[in-house]
């Protein structure tokens, strides 16, 4: 990935309800087989966020992928799962 640059802190995504950075995970949905990216806070505090992202791509998507440059239109969903704001106090 020549184009793509190591992430530092403070440049990924962020938890908009403390400032914390967002974890990530990567999933095949089993009832569609699509891949979904969740995102989610495991910062402090009791505050909540989390969404997916319906990638719009199958495995069988990427198997198609052969020639590198080329673009491959999908149509992604966003999802908001969880937003609560309750920070930690001490």
């Amino acid at each position: 990935m020549e184009d793509y640059e190591e992430v530092e802190e403070g440049e990924c995504p962020m938890c908009p309800e403390c400032g914390s950075p967002l974890s990530d995970k990567i999933e095949i949905d089993k009832e569609t087989g699509e891949i979904v990216i969740y995102f989610f806070c495991e910062g402090a505090g009791e505050d909540e966020f989390k969404l997916s992202i319906l990638t719009g791509l199958k495995n069988k998507d990427l198997k198609k992928l052969r020639k590198e440059g080329k673009t491959t239109k999908k149509e992604m969903q966003i999802k908001l799962l969880e937003r609560k704001n309750d920070l930690y106090s001490e």
